[in-house]
């Protein structure tokens, strides 16, 4: 039975509360709502206000139903994740599911789709255009045979790369004694002497890539203030991939800027734009964009951030929230997989992990994706560095704790702490709540989440932890209960600068340490005015 932390309670496009058991068919039209939008969370034994009331004679059997019911009732069948949890002392029955990667589902023969926190029935128009997503995105584009193309319209340059970077992968020297054609045949980017879309984008030369497939194209736009409206540089490429992407890396590389880090016994550069990174980020767009789509792949960089732009939505099941738990889905198969066997992808699915994990681990905060109204998917990610005390953060933390922060994720949520004091992510608050590595302050809807103070103590700032904890009264006499546990003793000027950003008088200050003092909680020590005296909290032991 795992134990969690109550969250902002509220009904969203992602939560849902049941009463009751009772209400189990009803949930049932939210759990494939849920699968077919974004994915989400039930909660039985939550009010509709958010009111956790409990359940009662819950068991294991309990939970089978439950889940028995959902798989029956559901097609494709669902299979959703349920556990018994408890919420603030009373036991509720969690049931979970994850945006769903087929066209639709439905409950009882019927399909919903989730709007807010409501739930509608899916229309034919939404059948129709899922269907039809769902179909192109099976779909391989760079496996087909591109009907035109012949052996001499490929670029020799390309194909000498290619068979390198695939002997030197697979170290084997004997590779380099095939012949072209041979390559292309073993990578299965000819077949019956045919070749594919993939074999043109990745060796065709410029001019059949342009009569042949004119929108496989990348464009770079460098502006030096980002709030500039025309571009400082632009250049076009559209010749064989192969060819131009390390050429691509040296443009960006060219208006790079060098960050030197120093902090404690941590030292080091951090560059703008990582190059790890910005490789990864080229890839991904160069095999995922649609080729049959209008539109080019755009990259446009600045001081403050590097953007790319592909053409093509989120395949089904994949969305914003949900992109670095998906593995294995990939417009163009064919293409990928002819990239990891000559080395330029090292693990199918991971690049954009690498990306997130670089970027926070930096101090440089979270890379944003989204899919664009326009039918195109755009990677934002930070250039500049937010956050130097982040970065000794996560040091220290993982030193200390002993742990490893495997996961992107776990980084996206401490970033999210650190950025907005708070998350909906449930586990990873309780995980790192147990781990001390975050603190809260406040209760329900008011509840906020920080990083450790420990964070702030080792780089000399005691009170700045407390900075964005602006609460009520009796708020403000626990954070100075809080303050001063952890200080041992404090003094009116870092009460005052510190700790309350002067928001509170002197006096005003004085009066919470009154109260304090005649509730029993703190003392005075020393003589007033003293340079030696200090608030300090009384021993209840």
């Amino acid at each position: 039975m795992n134990t969690v932390h109550s969250p902002d309670w509220q009904e969203t496009e992602n939560i849902e509360f049941k009463e009751s058991l009772n209400e189990k068919q009803e949930a049932g039209k939210d759990l494939v709502a849920f699968a077919n939008k974004s994915g989400g969370v039930i909660y039985f034994g939550v009010k509709n206000n958010g009111d956790i009331i409990g359940l009662t004679g819950v068991s294991e059997k309990t939970l089978r139903d439950l889940a028995q019911l959902y798989t029956d009732n559901t097609e494709p069948k669902l299979y959703a994740e349920i556990a018994l949890e408890t919420i603030e002392g009373k036991p509720v029955i969690k049931v979970g599911v994850k945006k769903s990667g087929t066209p639709y589902h439905t409950f009882k023969g019927v399909s919903y789709i989730r709007v807010g926190s409501s739930n509608r029935k899916m229309d034919q128009a939404e059948y129709t255009k899922r269907l039809v997503e769902f179909q192109n995105a099976t779909f391989d584009f760079s496996a087909e045979i591109c009907k035109q193309l012949r052996f001499e319209d490929l670029d020799m340059v390309a194909l000498e790369s290619l068979q390198k970077r695939w002997a030197t992968k697979e170290q084997k020297k004997e590779y380099l004694d095939f012949s072209h054609r041979e390559v292309l045949q073993k990578l299965l980017l000819v077949r019956g002497n045919k070749f594919t879309y993939a074999a043109l984008v990745l060796c065709g030369k410029a001019e059949k890539i342009a009569e042949y497939l004119p929108e496989a194209e990348i464009r770079f736009g460098w502006r030096s203030n980002a709030n500039k409206l025309d571009f400082d540089f632009t250049k076009d490429w559209k010749a064989p991939f192969l060819n131009v992407f390390n050429e691509i890396w040296e443009v960006i590389n060219a208006r790079n800027t060098r960050f030197p880090f120093e902090q404690g016994f941590i030292e080091g550069d951090i560059w703008a734009f990582d190059q790890i990174s910005i490789r990864e980020a080229v890839l991904n767009a160069f095999v995922h964009r649609d080729y049959q789509e209008r539109g080019s792949i755009f990259i446009e960089a600045n001081s403050a951030n590097f953007n790319i732009k592909s053409p093509g939505k989120f395949l089904p099941g994949v969305s914003a929230q949900n992109i670095l738990d998906i593995q294995g889905k990939w417009r163009n198969r064919l293409l990928m997989e002819t990239l990891g066997k000559i080395g330029l992808v090292e693990r199918y699915g991971h690049g954009l992990d690498r990306i997130f994990r670089k970027s926070i681990e930096e101090g440089k905060g979270t890379p944003v994706i989204a899919e664009l109204p326009t039918g195109f998917v755009n990677l934002t990610i930070p250039a500049q560095v937010k956050d130097k005390k982040f970065i000794v953060f996560l040091e220290r933390a993982a030193k200390e704790k002993q742990i490893i922060f495997d996961f992107a994720k776990d980084l996206v949520f401490l970033d999210e702490i650190r950025e907005h004091q708070n998350s909906t992510d449930m586990e990873r608050r309780n995980k790192f709540m147990q781990l001390d590595i975050i603190e809260k302050t406040g209760k329900g809807r008011g509840t906020k989440y920080f990083l450790s103070h420990k964070l702030y103590n080792f780089l000399g700032k005691k009170a700045e932890y407390t900075r964005k904890k602006w609460l009520s009264k009796e708020e403000q006499k626990v954070i100075l209960l809080k303050f001063l546990r952890q200080h041992k003793k404090g003094r009116m000027s870092e009460f005052r600068e510190g700790l309350f950003e002067s928001k509170l008088s002197n006096q005003q200050i004085n009066l919470l340490l009154n109260e304090l003092r005649a509730e029993g909680k703190v003392y005075f020590e020393g003589p007033q005015r003293s340079q030696k005296a200090f608030w300090k909290i009384k021993d209840t032991t």
